[in-house]
């Protein structure tokens, strides 16, 4: 499937970079509600904890997405977009990157 062929090209872009000392993050930006559920989505993230389990990489949780509003279900407004940035990088440092 294409997914799955891209998830193979995923793991050979994550493997080149942790072999240059790249720590990998994954993160999942917060979308309309109603999206985050839909077959696709979940079956994507699904892929990601299979193929790169969160005991060895990292992974940002995705926020309360009610709380962030849209232009198009998939785009954050500016102002959503400065509060997932902050949430973004405090994500970061509690997951100790040093």
């Amino acid at each position: 499937t294409v997914v799955n062929k891209n998830f193979l090209t995923l793991i050979d872009y994550v493997n080149y970079f942790k072999k240059n000392g790249v720590k990998i993050v994954f993160f999942e930006m917060p979308i309309n509600p109603s999206l985050t559920q839909l077959p696709l989505a979940k079956f994507i993230r699904a892929e990601f904890y299979k193929r790169f389990p969160a005991e060895e990489y990292i992974y940002i949780n995705i926020p309360d997405n009610s709380n962030y509003k849209t232009t198009d279900g998939l785009h954050l407004t500016d102002k959503e977009s400065l509060w997932y940035t902050t949430y973004f990088k405090e994500s970061l440092k509690v997951n100790s990157l040093d």
